[in-house]
């Protein structure tokens, strides 16, 4: 190969070098804006920007242009190269797929398999969709960073409060609400909340199951939360509002106001943990009363009965605390 057909071809392999790099360094997690595929960068209205067919085509016009030349060698190189680019999206995919497993899950998956109760409850279902690839990308940022499995289900939890906002929405949306619904329309009440919790805890092999319920304030912390209002100290409290009068005509009753929904993970070394969604936080503290609704002590709910209660009289209940 003569050096003077050397030096373009020296060229171009930088060229695809650079554009390659300079892409690749644009990576953003799912804490942050969202993650562009390998090999792309953002425009200035946020598109993305895929240089590989430019790169596909330089290749190909300088192939033809040194078979032309009868300098085959370089052409050979440079078809090499086109077919390089052409199955380097499938590449990057496989790469990115990669499973993601740390010590704390190799422990926790002894404790699992000993027990067919806990090994359904990592299972996927129509409600917890896990192999969505939106909740891959969540579950393997949270990995990445975890150090043990309480640090991961915290993750989880921030997660869920600060990218689903609280909004009120018809109950007919919580019974079809999914894991990767709930966090691709960013809102929900503490239903669609818990379920976006427990899909992503799933997906990382925790079992986690809904416990619904009452939820009511107690008068322990009125002085702490006034004090740290006064501080302007940042306050995760539950969200909901107070159910008020009950309307005995009504056959159902939203999970919204006291009627609550909240979530339990599993934990080898503590058990069954109880999880508050709408203010991403481990249940621990005294401030607030939670009252499991009997038909969950089965823990045998149907996915309505997750959404709504038919118990007049437990709703009535609920009411007056």
């Amino acid at each position: 190969m003569s050096k003077r057909n050397l030096v373009p071809l020296i060229f171009f392999l930088f060229l695809v070098f650079t554009l390659s790099v300079s892409a690749q360094n644009l990576s953003r997690g799912p804490f942050g804006p969202a993650l562009p595929p390998s090999g792309r960068e953002l425009d200035e209205r946020g598109e993305q920007i895929d240089y590989t067919p430019i790169l596909m085509g330089i290749s190909g016009i300088a192939a033809l242009v040194f078979f032309k030349k009868k300098n085959k060698t370089v052409g050979i190189v440079l078809v090499i190269i086109m077919i390089l680019l052409f199955i380097r999206p499938a590449l990057i995919i496989r790469q990115e797929q990669k499973e993601i497993v740390t010590d704390w899950q190799r422990i926790l998956s002894i404790e699992v398999n000993k027990s067919s109760e806990l090994q359904d409850l990592t299972k996927e279902t129509v409600i917890y969709d896990y192999s969505d690839p939106v909740i891959q990308t969540i579950k393997n940022d949270i990995l990445s960073k975890s150090k043990n499995q309480k640090e991961a289900i915290q993750m989880s939890l921030d997660y869920v409060y600060d990218n689903i906002e609280y909004i009120s929405r018809p109950d007919s949306e919580c019974y079809s609400a999914t894991t990767s619904s709930v966090i691709k329309d960013s809102y929900g009440i503490c239903t669609q909340q818990t379920f976006a919790n427990i899909g992503i805890l799933r997906s990382m092999g925790i079992p986690s199951r809904v416990v619904g319920g009452c939820l009511y304030s107690t008068t322990y912390c009125d002085i702490q939360f006034a004090v740290m209002s006064a501080l302007r100290m940042p306050v995760r409290k539950p969200k909901f509002t107070e159910i008020g009068e009950i309307n005995i005509s009504q056959e159902t009753f939203s999970r919204k106001g006291g009627l609550h929904l909240w979530l339990e993970a599993y934990i080898p070394s503590e058990g069954w943990v109880q999880l508050e969604a709408t203010s991403g936080s481990f249940i621990t503290s005294q401030c607030y009363t939670y009252n499991i609704e009997p038909i969950f002590e089965d823990r045998m709910v149907t996915k309505q009965e997750m959404c709504v209660t038919n118990n007049l009289e437990y709703a009535r209940w609920c009411a007056e605390q």
